[in-house]
């Protein structure tokens, strides 16, 4: 069908139908290869940026699909992987943090950074600080070792 519409428009013309389609289909062809070395330029970047908030923030920042602009965030120092917090993205680009099991242990975080405050950032911080200091409680720390008195004649 394509064919057919391109060599009507392209006979009007009076030129060449075949060459004209092929040149074409060869357009569509190099399209078609810009826009998958596109989409794997996307990836591979956007990989490495979220690897970066990552590394540098400590929260692995997913968006759910079919769930509107809704975006879980993963502590790295969180004690389960089920722990986690969810916030969805108004059409202001505010943002509201939604309830989970995880975000209901912190009550007490969430009314002074975000109801007093109103800071997301403070918040963030503030739950990265409280879980490292968990994590790095639970690991023992090695005992200095005691010594006998020595007494030299």
């Amino acid at each position: 069908m394509l064919t057919s519409k391109l060599f009507v428009t392209i006979g009007s013309e009076q030129s060449e139908p075949s060459i004209l389609i092929s040149d074409l289909q060869e357009q569509v062809k190099s399209t078609e290869l810009l826009n998958q070395r596109l989409k794997e330029y996307f990836k591979r970047t956007s990989q490495e940026f979220r690897d970066c908030v990552y590394q540098l923030f400590g929260w692995k920042v997913d968006r759910l699909q079919n769930k509107g602009a809704m975006f879980r965030l993963s502590s790295m120092y969180a004690e389960s992987p089920s722990d986690h917090l969810l916030f969805q993205m108004g059409n202001d680009s505010s943002m509201t943090l939604i309830e989970t099991d995880f975000s209901s242990t912190l009550e007490d975080l969430i009314n002074f950074h975000l109801s007093q405050q109103h800071s997301i950032p403070m918040f963030l911080s503030a739950v990265t600080m409280d879980l490292f200091s968990r994590s790095t409680m639970s690991i023992a720390q090695p005992v200095a070792p005691t010594y006998d008195a020595i007494t030299l004649d």
